[in-house]
């Protein structure tokens, strides 16, 4: 019995020793420092998308005024959609490569983004969806902005992340972080960092580029998005590990004009980015 109170005697000093270490979360970006991740993504809705990619962030420029300037690429990325096309049963498989693409942008050490640009020799098209294409360092666990203060386990902290499906069609997404523990992963002890997302956006105005000289499509968009995140995070590197993530999608699309044509869809994603 004795010794049975002094362990756990020792475990509940165990547990207030971890829960008063504080942390100050802060990105580390000396120059030249490389990060590559493989990512794979799964939706499930009207369609199944699976999308693979590896990400690459390099540290281009410490700058003197605190903030790191960073080359982020896209490459090796491949789609594999699987649908049934309207009046058919049989379903078909289209595989194809993912756009490959750069840009730049600057950070600070709390991870607040700056300056994003394209890089590279970039379509025009794929120049409008700059928005868009932002979005993939926002997805959740991804593109976090830290407290500049420091945080205990159990703390937590609010933000926006910016989302865009198309051009015109940019929302803010309500997440709260929290510093839920540690983990250890080959021996290193990482910070475990979980995101929660709840957003909606009813009548949200946006447009799809016409195809050779067309006008552009005009939407109105209704979409409710909730959403979970983990990051692993480590903090004497100051940088992030791997990422999982899901987020759950009703959305409703109604076209403008003559047509009035109209799609409501419900997705299920989700996915990993891992360091390696």
């Amino acid at each position: 019995m004795r010794m049975r109170v002094l362990f756990t005697m020792v475990g509940l000093l165990g547990l207030a020793a971890l829960s008063a270490q504080a942390y100050r979360l802060q990105f580390k970006d000396p120059q030249d420092a490389m990060r590559t991740l493989k990512g794979t993504m799964h939706m499930k809705g009207t369609m199944d998308m699976t999308m693979n990619m590896t990400t690459v962030e390099k540290v281009l420029a410490a700058n003197a005024d605190g903030t790191a300037t960073i080359s982020y690429a896209i490459k090796d990325g491949k789609v594999v959609i699987t649908m049934t096309a309207p009046g058919e049963t049989t379903p078909k498989t289209i595989e194809q490569p993912f756009p490959t693409f750069g840009m730049s942008f600057k950070r600070t050490a709390v991870g607040k983004i700056s300056d994003l640009k394209m890089t590279g020799d970039i379509d025009p098209k794929l120049k409008q969806q700059l928005d868009t294409i932002s979005s993939q360092l926002q997805y959740p666990g991804q593109g976090m902005v830290f407290p500049d203060k420091e945080l205990n386990i159990g703390d937590s902290w609010d933000g926006t992340q910016s989302f865009a499906l198309l051009p015109g069609s940019k929302m803010d997404l309500k997440v709260k972080y929290t510093l839920t523990g540690t983990k250890e992963v080959n021996g290193k002890t990482y910070l475990v960092l979980t995101s929660d997302i709840d957003a909606k956006a009813k009548d949200l105005a946006m447009k799809v580029p016409g195809e050779a000289g067309a006008a552009d499509t005009k939407l109105k968009m209704t979409m409710n998005i909730i959403g979970t995140g983990t990051t692993l995070y480590d903090v004497n590197a100051g940088e992030m590990g791997d990422v999982t993530f899901k987020m759950n999608t009703d959305m409703s699309v109604v076209s403008e004009g003559s047509d009035g044509m109209s799609m409501k869809m419900k997705m299920i994603m989700d996915g990993q980015m891992v360091r390696q």
